[in-house]
């Protein structure tokens, strides 16, 4: 199951550690967990998203889509591997505009198909 827990609080926003799989079995307990701290800044470390959907991509796209609509940041920061290539294969990763950080390693790994050129590689 999908879980999230508080990594940093600041007056700036709140991290919050994304882990485990983002998937329909999860998402409605997901959601449940993330509505109540939509309204304040807020950024995901992904860097423990082991598996993710479409219905994961749904709440980390509805997230940013309410914070947007209140002036408040949502954005994602240390992408895992099953993320970056399932926002690549969706097209997603330029509406996320958030900066992506990869090695070379990674780089190798990952083959981007889609959103080539949207982040920068690092290591």
């Amino acid at each position: 199951m999908g879980m999230l827990e508080k990594k940093e609080e600041s007056p700036q926003g709140t991290i919050l550690l994304a882990s485990g799989a983002w998937t329909v079995e999860s998402a409605a307990s997901l959601w449940a967990e993330l509505r109540p701290l939509l309204g304040q800044n807020l950024a995901l470390d992904t860097s423990g998203i082991e598996r993710i959907d479409s219905s994961g991509m749904q709440i980390l796209l509805q997230g940013k889509y309410l914070n947007a609509r209140q002036g408040k940041v949502f954005k994602l920061l240390n992408h895992s591997l099953p993320l970056l290539k399932a926002l690549d294969v969706a097209g997603l990763l330029g509406t996320f505009k958030d900066p992506v950080r990869i090695n070379y390693e990674q780089k190798q790994s990952l083959l981007l198909t889609y959103s080539r050129n949207r982040y920068s590689v690092y290591g």
